[in-house]
């Protein structure tokens, strides 16, 4: 050791309490400051709108330890429009990495979510930018709960309770889930969505499957992401299971279950403006479609009270060349017990069988009064009898009307049962 007067061994010491002590010290206060700024708060909120592309505020946000944040009053808003589509009191957010070759993990947990109305559209487009990777450079995985979630406000609002889910990279694609139940059903089996970006095929094909546990869903749930499920009545619901892929022609996969709460008048005032009330349960027993069109499907239905149409009533009985005994009368619309029936339809046409406990073998409706309609006596009927029925106005063969073209696109086109196709492809395969 070199000996050292005293004046320098004390700059010696202040310089080193001051590189060691004094300046971390200042840094760390510094840091701590600027985290609770306006500044760093604004700058947080411009890049969750860079990765989301949506107008974010947050009332406040924290940075309460490295890689994890808290945000308060979080809102989400539509870019262009300025509509509010989800909220939620409280959002923790926590960023890990297990490994420099693994993707990074997002752990969200909300408090007090809310997706407002207008909202499927663009979360959906999130989920979609999320599983192509387009959310960022590198990889995320994500995963949520949520203790509630409400979907809409007021009384309208569907209430969901024990959500999970997240999305998770693959070697092949990528896959997202959320399992949930409605509130007030927490001991029954909870609803199960998956969704998989297959990227094994060119072009990526999303695979679709939904099982709704033991308590039937809210159609209007699942309308948010599968229109085809709106036009059964604000208060219909479904209990079953649906697999479908999305191809570039449009959805294709099989469904099996029972609806019920079905509004009868819905589904044939909007496409075709016709009068019929009644609310009724329908079961599939199975159900195969491709491109927006129904290839085969079977199963029942059950219905009534309620009216109906009587040129409907008349369209049907004539064109379908159903059995009736009685006349209703002169009321228009005419009123009806109760409506049964089984039914097939494929490419070789619809075979219907009338069911009603209430009156004989192969009675379809029971009219209020003395009169009855009962199922054809040539079956199976033509796909074409279907349409001049639901779409009477037109030519003798099928209507040229935009109610017949809508039927058009979505019955099976005559031609060989499916089970035959499936029996040449394998054929052909062999």
């Amino acid at each position: 050791m070199f000996p050292l007067h005293d004046r320098t061994r004390r700059r010696v010491a202040l310089a080193v309490f001051g590189s060691l002590c004094v300046l971390p010290t200042v840094l760390i206060l510094l840091w701590g400051l600027i985290r609770h700024t306006p500044w760093h708060t604004a700058a947080e909120i411009r890049r969750l709108e860079s990765v989301l592309g949506l107008r974010v505020r947050v009332a406040r946000a924290r940075n309460t330890a490295p890689g994890v944040w808290r945000y308060e009053g979080f809102s989400l808003y539509d870019p262009e429009t300025g509509r509010r589509l989800f909220s939620c009191e409280k959002l923790d957010a926590r960023y890990s990495r297990h490994g420099a070759a693994a993707p990074a993990t997002l752990v969200l947990r909300a408090r007090g979510p809310v997706a407002h109305e207008p909202a499927a559209a663009a979360l959906y487009q999130l989920l979609s930018r999320a599983m192509q990777g387009q959310m960022g450079p590198a990889p995320l995985d994500v995963q949520w709960t949520a203790d509630e979630l409400a979907l809409g406000t007021g009384e309208a609002a569907v209430h969901l309770a024990g959500l999970s889910g997240g999305t998770q990279s693959h070697p092949g694609g990528v896959r997202a889930h959320l399992r949930f139940h409605p509130a007030g059903g927490s001991e029954a089996e909870p609803a199960h969505v998956e969704l998989y970006r297959n990227r094994q095929v060119t072009p990526a094909v999303l695979q679709l499957k939904l099982h709704t546990g033991a308590v039937p869903l809210p159609c209007r749930l699942l309308a948010a992401g599968l229109p085809a499920f709106e036009p059964l009545g604000p208060d219909s619901r479904f209990l079953g299971y649906l697999q479908a892929d999305q191809t570039p022609h449009g959805w294709r996969g099989d469904l099996t279950g029972q609806f019920s709460n079905v509004d009868l008048g819905r589904l044939v005032r909007e496409p075709f403006a016709r009068h019929l009330t009644g609310e009724g349960a329908v079961t599939i027993e199975r159900a195969r479609f491709d491109a927006g069109r129904l290839l085969e499907a079977r199963g029942t239905v059950a219905a009534g009270p309620g009216t109906i149409e009587r040129r409907l009533l008349d369209a049907a009985v004539e064109q379908m060349g159903l059995t009736r005994s009685g006349l209703p009368g002169f009321d228009d619309p005419v009123s009806y017990r109760q409506l049964a029936a089984g039914w097939r339809i494929d490419p070789g046409g619809l075979h219907v069988e009338g069911r009603c406990p209430a009156a004989g073998p192969g009675t379809l409706l029971v009219g209020a009064g003395s009169w009855q309609v009962g199922e054809p006596v040539v079956q199976p009927l033509p796909v074409a009898a279907v349409v001049r029925a639901l779409a009477p106005h037109g030519p003798a063969e099928v209507p040229a009307t935009a109610e017949a073209a809508w039927l058009l696109r979505r019955l099976p086109l005559p031609g060989p049962p499916p089970d035959a196709w499936e029996r040449r492809t394998t054929e052909r395969l062999r």
